[in-house]
């Protein structure tokens, strides 16, 4: 536990039983919503509270609004007024539950399921009516057409959208003024402080929504909750996201629910956990720092992050010829990156032969010329890979002749997937099930939807639509 909570009004109990007072505030504001987070599902929390009439009150502890929102590709949804348009059928409900119940380990919950997609396609005609831009419906990762891109295939113009929105909507928006605290009486959250550069705020409210997002930033708690060598381990794609959120929430009694389930992206660079590599996926075979493979590279995403991690300093080498790494004449690479910029910098390693490779990269150049061997021996023979159940080794990850490549990747928290327990209406939820009044959350603050992992997607519609719902909720809007 981070703490644990008394009902004081003006007092919270601390893991060491002593009691702190609550600061004292500079400014007071009395509102009807505090929002606790600026992403994406802060604003939509922010927006549609606003759109029933609330008065609203936003904290957001960067400089800026968007979070994460800003970088993903676009958002996964069914029965959609987008999908409507363009004549594509929507997949059956139960179908899209049974892949999810099978991809996550059976933790998912059918209701939450049933309500998530239910809603998916109500929040897509939400933002649609805001201004936002869905470019295309596609196919992901072998899905039905359910996959939603915004315009120029990303998320940017519907976040900046958003942002536009609370201007609109007259929402009260407070940059570098991270929240610090919760504010309760008589069991119920009634408003929050927050610390801007002015002095301490204290917001009164009828109901608090936090946003906060995760705790992928925190690489101390990763590894106490994971157990994972986070020597290398990068926390993209928002270091500032700490558990904040959590901690608060933990602080007036909520409930923490799967902490330890953590999605990971397994091919990053170990240096900024950055996804933008100099060698195409699936051109490469992968070693340890030994030289040695240690995984059957075609297999997905979570497979590869344990394997990497269970190697010595959770790191690992793609190995590849610059054939096979699809470098154009000009010398960029296939993602758009000067090949002789990541030399340089020594994000690349390039030799004309497997020896001097392994030398460059600190590995026994025997042990790597074995593997080597081995690997092409497969190929050639284009029988099942007999290490690690390799279906097929195709001409362009054959490693016959040089020159090489060597790139160091580990992997990264793309998503943790614990976090405030909340019920089918956003309510947080204590230790014993039980609603704590005036206190909401959505988000990736929030545990148990997703249970171990997320398919690609899923987390923005999740941010939009569960964080439409608390703004609405809070302000008696059925849902």
């Amino acid at each position: 536990a981070l703490a644990e909570t008394g009902r004081e009004a003006s007092a919270t109990a601390t893991e060491g039983g002593e009691v702190t007072p609550e600061p004292t505030p500079d400014i007071t504001i009395d509102v009807d919503v505090v929002v606790i987070g600026g992403g994406a599902s802060g604003l939509c929390a922010a927006i549609s509270a606003a759109q029933n009439g609330a008065k609203v009150i936003l904290f957001e502890k960067q400089a800026q609004l968007g979070g994460n929102g800003m970088m993903p590709e676009g958002l996964f949804a069914g029965n959609s007024p987008k999908q409507a348009e363009l004549g594509i059928e929507s997949p059956r409900k139960i179908d899209i539950i049974a892949n999810e119940f099978q991809f996550n380990n059976f933790r998912i919950t059918y209701d939450y399921w049933s309500n998530y997609i239910d809603g998916s396609g109500e929040s897509v005609a939400w933002l649609l009516d805001l201004g936002v831009v869905i470019e295309r419906v596609e196919s992901m990762f072998g899905s039905p057409e359910v996959f939603h891109y915004g315009e120029g295939g990303h998320c940017e113009q519907m976040i900046e959208t958003l942002i536009a929105a609370t201007d609109t909507l007259g929402i009260d928006v407070h940059l570098n003024t991270p929240a610090i605290r919760l504010k309760q009486e008589d069991g119920a959250v009634v408003g929050a402080y927050a610390e801007s550069p002015e002095g301490i705020i204290l917001a009164n409210a009828k109901a608090v929504i936090l946003t906060s997002g995760g705790f992928s930033g925190d690489t101390e708690k990763v590894r106490e909750l994971v157990g994972y060598d986070t020597t290398y381990m990068q926390t993209p794609p928002n270091p500032a996201n700490v558990g904040d959120g959590m901690r608060m929430a933990e602080a007036v009694g909520a409930n923490l629910i799967d902490m330890g389930f953590i999605q990971l992206l397994p091919t990053t660079d170990p240096a900024n956990g950055s996804i933008t590599t100099a060698v195409a996926e699936g051109t490469s075979m992968y070693v340890n720092k030994e030289g040695k493979r240690f995984v059957n590279e075609l297999e997905r995403r979570d497979v590869l992050s344990r394997a990497a991690l269970a190697q010595p300093d959770g790191v690992f080498y793609r190995i590849t010829t610059v054939k096979n790494a699809k470098v154009d004449e000009n010398g960029i690479t296939a993602q758009g990156q000067s090949i002789k910029s990541l030399l340089k910098a020594k994000k690349v390693y390039e030799a004309p032969t497997i020896e001097e490779l392994a030398k460059k990269v600190g590995m026994d150049p025997k042990v790597l010329g074995e593997t080597v061997a081995k690997w092409n021996d497969f190929c050639r023979k284009q029988t099942v890979d007999p290490d690690f159940g390799r279906a097929s080794c195709t001409p362009n990850v054959t490693l016959y002749e040089g020159p090489y490549y060597a790139e160091m990747r580990a992997p990264a928290v793309h998503h943790t997937m614990g976090g405030v327990e909340v019920d089918a209406q956003t309510r947080v939820l204590d230790k014993n099930g039980k609603v704590i009044p005036g206190l909401y959350a959505a988000g990736e603050v929030t545990g148990g939807l997703h249970g171990t992992n997320r398919v690609g997607g899923n987390a923005i519609p999740d941010a939009l639509g569960n964080g439409q719902k608390a703004g609405e909720i809070v302000m008696g809007v059925a849902r």
